[in-house]
């Protein structure tokens, strides 16, 4: 939000409507959109499971994942979803393309994955979504370790 305020464009945050937060471009006619998932992590890292896994709800009924909500907001707004992102204070152990230890990065692209946890990430979203082919536009989210 520090850098919206401070750059020369307009802008408009919400929060807690569509996503945890959303930032827009215009605060009257948007055309691109960020999405937030912000979630606080008390122990352990975060995996691929742990983030394309729903709960259940109270009643038993089967609650969206973290990456399924955001993968929700590129199927229905498309191309105005300029980035999705995960950010906690928790680390996220997966495994990279490179093979760097990713509890060491403080922010990682789904780029950045190997590919056999893009694969994994792609099939929980296509499961979760019901979608007919595998995900389309996972180079653009960001999982962010922030303390």
């Amino acid at each position: 939000m520090l850098k919206l305020h401070e750059g020369d464009g307009e802008y408009c945050v919400l929060f807690d409507v569509h996503d945890d937060i959303v930032s827009l471009d215009h605060p009257v006619a948007p055309t691109a959109a960020r999405f937030f998932q912000v979630k606080t992590k008390t122990s352990g890292n975060w995996t691929a499971h742990s983030i394309t896994t729903g709960n259940k709800s109270s009643t038993g009924e089967p609650l969206p994942s973290f990456l399924g909500k955001l993968y929700k907001h590129r199927l229905k707004f498309e191309i105005a979803v300029d980035r999705l992102t995960f950010v906690s204070n928790g680390r996220f152990n997966v495994d990279m393309a490179d093979g760097s230890d990713s509890r060491e990065k403080e922010s990682i692209r789904v780029s950045d994955l190997s590919a056999a946890v893009i694969t994994k990430i792609q099939i929980a979203l296509t499961a979760e979504h019901s979608l007919p082919n595998f995900p389309t536009g996972l180079d653009r989210p960001t999982l962010k370790q922030r303390r």
